[in-house]
C-alpha cells in the first residue's frame, strides 16, 4: 500500500491506495463512503451514510460505529465525522496501521489498514 507516506493530494490517491491493496470483497470505513465507492469497495451498510445529522440523533455513535468497523480491512478517516465520535479514532489506532495522512484546513486525512 502506501507504507506511512505523507500524501499532498487527496482522493485520487486513496482511490488508487484501495484498488491495489485490498481484495474485492474487503470492507472499507470511511466517513466519506464515496471515495470506497469509486473505487468499487463495499462499505458497511449502516455507515453508507454518516451525516452529522446521524450523529448528532444518536443513530451513529462511537460504539455503534466501532461494532459496524469491525470486519473492515480500511478505514479511511477522510472528514470530521468518525474523527468527532469520542473513542473512535483511539479504536482505530489501536487496531490498524496507519498507512498514509494528508494536511488538511480541519486537522488531517488518513487512511488505516489491517495487515
Amino acid at each position: 500500500m502506501l507504507a506511512g507516506k505523507h500524501c499532498e493530494s487527496g482522493d485520487v490517491i486513496v482511490r488508487e491506495a484501495l484498488l491495489a491493496d485490498p481484495k474485492p470483497g474487503d470492507i472499507v470505513v470511511s466517513d466519506a463512503p464515496l471515495i470506497a465507492f469509486r473505487a468499487g469497495r463495499d462499505v458497511p451498510p449502516p455507515l453508507v451514510d454518516v451525516s452529522g445529522t446521524r450523529i448528532v440523533s444518536g443513530d451513529i455513535d462511537a460504539r455503534k460505529a466501532i461494532r459496524w468497523s469491525a470486519g473492515a480491512k480500511v478505514v479511511v478517516l477522510w472528514g470530521d465525522r468518525l474523527n468527532h465520535l469520542e473513542g473512535y479514532r483511539s479504536w482505530v489506532q489501536d487496531h490498524y496501521r496507519r498507512v498514509a495522512n494528508w494536511p488538511w484546513s480541519e486537522g488531517r486525512r488518513e487512511l488505516y489498514a489491517r495487515d
